[in-house]
């Protein structure tokens, strides 16, 4: 995902569930700076390997930095950014 204001583009996780990704988010808002005990805890509980989870958490600092800089968007304005546009259902 490319973003205007980063120098790298963001990489989604491939490849982890809906729920795996939820968990995640979770465990972000609780400790965005996990150490390696807390890492390995969370990888245990969703099944995925740490080495994956730490740059992870490293995008999502950074995306989170990005957002708080973005004083001038709205919520909405982001979400169009982020999140794919459903089609309108024709009648």
């Amino acid at each position: 995902m490319s973003i205007p204001g980063l120098e790298r583009p963001i990489q989604l996780m491939s490849g982890a569930s809906a729920q795996q990704l939820k968990y995640l988010a979770a465990a972000f808002k609780l400790v965005p700076s996990p150490t390696a005990e807390q890492l390995g805890a969370i990888a245990n509980r969703i099944s995925l390997p740490v080495a994956r989870l730490e740059p992870w958490f490293q995008s999502r600092r950074t995306l989170e930095k990005w957002i708080q800089m973005q004083r001038h968007l709205k919520p909405a304005e982001l979400a169009v950014m982020f999140y794919e546009q459903q089609a309108a259902p024709q009648a």
